[in-house]
C-alpha cells in the first residue's frame, strides 16, 4: 500500500556507487529474512519474516525511476533479493517487457539462486551479485550462517551448488563478489582455511573478508555476553 519514493524531490544525479558509473538509486522490494544469521544487522532491524512488495508494484517504481527520472543505475537493497525465486523471475519479465534499458545488482545466498534464474535476471539487467558465502566450515554455517551452504541433511556443504552459481553468474556475464567472515567465537585456524578454500574453488571475481562483529541486540552479540 505504500506509494513508491517521491524522486522528484531528490538531486537524483548526486548519488553514486562505487564500480557503477552515473547516478545510482536504490530500490528496497522485500524486507525480512528468514534465515537467521546470528551476527545479522538485517534481521535485527526488519525481522525475520519476509515481506515483499509484488512484481507490478516493484516494476512500477522502476518503470518511474528510468522513464521519469532518466536514471539506469539500481541497487536491490534487499537482504536476501531472490528469497522468492517466482517473484524475482516476473519482476525480471516485466523489465524486458517494458524495455527499461537499466543496469543493476543485488545481495543474496547461494540456496536461493539456480542457472535459470540467474539467467533470467542477467536478460534483464542484472550485473553483479553479492553473495554471502561467510564461512567454509559445517559448524560454523550451522551455529552461525543460517545452515545457507549447506546440503539437505545439514551435514555438509553443498559444494556443488555454491560453485554452480558461481559459474552461472560469469556463464552469463554477472560480476560475482563473495562475502565472508572471519573470527567467529569458535573459529580456529583451521576453519579459516576451510573458508579460503571454499572461496578458491567458486572462484568469484571479488571477494571481500570482514572481522566478524558482534552488534548490540543480535543473538551473537548475547553469545560473547554469556546471556
Amino acid at each position: 500500500a505504500l506509494p513508491i519514493p517521491a524522486r522528484h524531490l531528490l538531486r537524483n544525479e548526486a548519488y553514486r556507487f562505487p564500480g557503477l558509473a552515473g547516478p545510482v538509486t536504490t530500490v528496497k522490494s522485500s524486507r525480512g529474512c528468514p534465515l537467521d544469521c546470528s551476527f545479522c544487522g538485517y534481521t535485527l532491524a526488519q525481522g525475520l519474516r519476509f515481506r515483499f512488495r509484488s512484481p507490478a508494484h516493484v516494476l512500477s517504481e522502476l518503470v518511474d525511476l528510468h522513464r521519469n527520472h532518466g536514471l539506469r543505475h539500481v541497487v536491490f537493497r534487499d537482504p536476501i533479493f531472490t528469497t522468492r525465486k517466482d517473484r524475482v523471475k516476473e519482476i525480471c519479465e516485466g523489465i524486458v517487457r517494458e524495455k527499461l534499458d537499466l543496469e543493476w545488482q543485488c545481495e543474496t545466498a547461494v540456496k536461493t539462486l539456480d542457472r535459470p534464474l540467474v539467467e533470467a535476471m542477467a536478460k534483464a539487467g542484472c550485473k553483479h551479485i553479492s553473495l554471502g558465502v561467510e564461512s567454509g566450515n559445517v559448524e560454523v554455517q550451522k551455529n552461525h550462517c543460517g545452515s545457507k551452504l549447506l546440503d539437505g541433511k545439514k551435514t555438509a556443504l553443498d559444494v556443488a551448488k555454491c560453485v554452480e552459481v558461481f559459474r552461472a553468474c560469469r556463464d552469463n556475464g554477472i560480476e560475482t563478489r563473495a562475502f565472508c567472515m572471519i573470527g567467529f567465537p569458535e573459529e580456529t585456524p583451521a576453519m579459516v582455511e576451510e573458508t579460503f578454500d571454499l572461496v578458491e574453488r567458486c572462484d568469484p571475481d571479488q571477494v571481500q573478508f570482514c572481522a566478524v562483529t558482534a552488534y548490540p541486540g543480535t543473538p551473537l552479540y548475547k553469545m560473547v555476553r554469556g546471556e
